[in-house]
């Protein structure tokens, strides 16, 4: 679906952006205004997109195949991408140390600092370019979960729901001891429940009812009035913040987390609409929709392209992530260019496993 695509494309474009212009700013204080909210909220929306693709009948088998892939991908790029970028900035000679590639691939598989509190300080990494791993991990032992337990639970809604209320209430468990486990497993819970509501909602067609733009019909408007309506006013009313990579839900403790997962079911289906009328104009939509369709390769290396282009230019430190004269227009465009670079890297291999007969 073009939507769902462009939806994924619209998504990581955000995730890298923000991960550029924002990983030197100040810590997070406060709530910034609700749409912002709103908008960060897109992240955990890729658990149910993942959800939504569930096949019944598919076998266990194949399904996890899928699964092990992306296991194969975190763990090889969690070794081989630091390791560039240990050579990269050895060949430009950025100050690096070889003690920061081992930190940096201990962090990529989230061995550092054990049992320690989820927001305690981490030392600046030069290698470190494995960012998005935090919620890749957990999304793969939630598509295990899922796989392993979805001919018996998603038979029947019941079971359904209570399966989400128990993952749920696991996750109001792992918030409430706040202590990081190893591939930032604390937040599986919470990642398997968006899963299966995923599958759920794919049960009813919701998505896809969205993704056809009946706009002619006025029940197809309304949906998107009461879907924008409940995420605002839930988002004012318990402000979830924007702080989900640690593990905060809001401004209540692990009693947020029942709250936030409304909500970002709420925003979920109203950025599928915004997505639904991107799809009909004519320039944009084929671009959304190539980079939705690459969004993994994005996640693994749009890190690893932006500090290799830097290096070229700039010297690197280790009391910052990025260097010091680079401002909000360098790293945009740099941003930019890296989101190009991933984009034509996930083209390239999807033509390449074609050629050769691979799925």
């Amino acid at each position: 679906m073009v939507p769902m695509d462009i939806l994924k494309g619209i998504l990581m474009i955000g995730i890298v952006l923000a991960h550029l212009e924002l990983y030197d700013s100040p810590s997070r204080v406060g709530n910034p205004p609700t749409i912002v909210m709103m908008l960060y909220l897109g992240l955990p929306v890729y658990y149910i997109i993942a959800g939504y693709f569930y096949k019944p009948g598919r076998a266990l088998k194949v399904n996890l195949r899928r699964v092990y892939k992306l296991l194969l991908a975190l763990v090889i790029t969690s070794v081989l991408s630091p390791t560039i970028v240990f050579v990269w900035f050895t060949l430009t000679g950025q100050p690096i140390e070889l003690s920061d590639l081992f930190d940096s691939i201990i962090r990529a598989f989230w061995f550092e600092g054990l049992l320690e509190p989820v927001d305690s300080p981490m030392n600046y990494l030069m290698c470190y370019v494995t960012q998005v791993n935090y919620f890749l991990w957990p999304m793969a032992a939630g598509l295990i979960i899922f796989f392993l337990s979805e001919k018996y639970v998603m038979k029947d809604n019941r079971r359904i729901a209570a399966m989400i209320v128990a993952m749920l209430c696991l996750q109001m468990l792992f918030t409430a001891i706040y202590v990081r486990i190893p591939f930032y497993l604390q937040l599986c819970p919470m990642a398997t429940a968006f899963i299966f509501l995923g599958a759920l909602i794919s049960k009813y067609d919701l998505f896809g009812r969205i993704c056809r733009f009946e706009w002619r019909n006025y029940r197809y408007w309304l949906i998107l009035i009461i879907s924008v309506a409940m995420a605002y006013v839930l988002c004012s009313i318990l402000p979830p913040g924007v702080y989900f990579d640690n593990l905060i839900f809001g401004d209540h403790g692990f009693l947020s987390v029942i709250p936030c997962f409304f909500e970002v079911f709420f925003v979920s289906v109203f950025l599928l609409f915004v997505s639904a009328i991107l799809s009909k104009v004519p320039a944009l939509s084929p671009l959304l929709s190539l980079t939705g369709r690459h969004t993994l390769s994005m996640a693994l290396y749009h890190m690893l392209v932006a500090k290799m282009i830097m290096a070229v230019f700039f010297k690197f430190s280790y009391d910052r992530w990025f260097p010091e004269e680079l401002g909000s227009l360098d790293l945009l465009a740099i941003g930019l260019v890296s989101i190009v670079t991933c984009v034509a890297m996930g083209v390239l291999w999807w033509k390449c496993k074609k050629s050769h007969g691979l799925n």
